[in-house]
């Protein structure tokens, strides 16, 4: 019985030309010892192989191949004709080897045309091959079970977008657990599950952020409290300061001297207000500079005040500290 199959032919093509000499070499080159090349669906780079190249011979401007370990699949596919074209891969040269089989892959648009048709028989026995399966169905039982198995397989494959998502998605469980993935053998399921995992985090990690914005609100509230009672804050002014503290407590990328935050060293200075500034009638909010003289700031200044003090410590490449000295010493 014939076990080779044909992959590619001599002839001039749009991805290039393939020469009788080339095809010639490919052969020579070809060592099942140093890399087995692999068969496999759409030209993917990565996931499954479905068999390995066992051996190659070049015959009436053809190549062959013997193919091995030849998976289930890749014979369901075949016998439904849902792929059955063949396209080879080669390296030009691989690793001072010369001329060399990269892979064969079946796709559904070949770019030789007019190749052998593989017949089933012509698939030699491997690994992964119940004959069982593969000879011709005797019943329209059996064959109706064939179709069966195969719209099966076929409904638990993903393409090219789902195959990202659960892959991104098995990586997202293993950042949060610590540990691989469990993976199914029905990738479809396993998908499904891995949506429903992803969400429930989610779900979990948003309710945990508004309880600690909540939690946050509620100190920042206690905190100006304290400034009103004391005197260093008016009391129609806390909405606001509440409003800009949670803003810095959001931004927190930026660390001045001693990893001080936006929001502590806010708060710092919030409290360098001599106490009761704010229980006389038109007062100015006093900020200290050190040993430098006192100046003194209307509190409706404070977040343009913040701002310009954090854009003038960007710009010059200083420390919020020594920035916030400068600003304050042209005011």
């Amino acid at each position: 019985m014939n076990e080779w199959i044909e992959i590619a032919k001599v002839g001039e093509y749009k991805e290039g030309d393939l020469s009788e000499d080339f095809l010639k070499n490919v052969v020579a080159s070809y060592d099942v010892n140093y890399f087995k090349s692999p068969i496999t669906l759409d030209h993917k780079e990565n996931g499954e192989t479905y068999g390995r190249i066992e051996s190659l011979k070049f015959e009436n401007k053809s190549l062959f191949a013997k193919f091995v370990d030849v998976r289930d699949e890749l014979i369901t596919l075949i016998k439904t004709k849902a792929y059955t074209e063949r396209s080879a891969e080669f390296y030009k040269d691989l690793d001072g080897r010369g001329a060399y089989l990269r892979a064969v892959s079946f796709v559904p648009f070949p770019a030789i045309k007019g190749m052998q048709p593989i017949k089933l028989s012509e698939l030699p026995k491997g690994d992964y091959i119940r004959f069982s399966e593969v000879k011709k169905a005797s019943s329209l039982k059996t064959l109706a079970t064939n179709f069966m198995q195969f719209f099966q397989e076929r409904d638990k494959m993903l393409n090219d977008e789902e195959r990202k998502e659960l892959e991104d998605l098995r990586a997202f469980k293993k950042e949060v657990e610590g540990e691989k993935a469990k993976e199914s053998e029905d990738e479809k399921v396993e998908l499904a599950e891995l949506r429903k995992y992803k969400q429930e985090k989610e779900a979990e990690e948003a309710k945990r952020g508004k309880e600690e914005e909540a939690k946050f609100a509620e100190e920042a509230s206690k905190f100006c409290d304290e400034l009103i009672t004391k005197g260093k804050l008016e009391t129609k002014k806390k909405d606001d300061v509440v409003a800009f503290m949670k803003k810095l407590n959001k931004d927190d990328t930026i660390k001045f001297d001693e990893g001080k935050s936006q929001l502590q060293f806010y708060e710092e200075q919030l409290l360098l207000v001599p106490d009761g500034t704010f229980r006389k009638e038109n007062s100015v909010q006093k900020y200290s500079k050190g040993s430098a003289t006192e100046i003194t700031i209307s509190f409706d200044d404070e977040e343009r005040l913040f701002n310009e003090i954090t854009k003038y410590s960007e710009e010059h490449n200083v420390s919020f500290e020594e920035a916030h000295n400068k600003v304050l010493g042209k005011k």
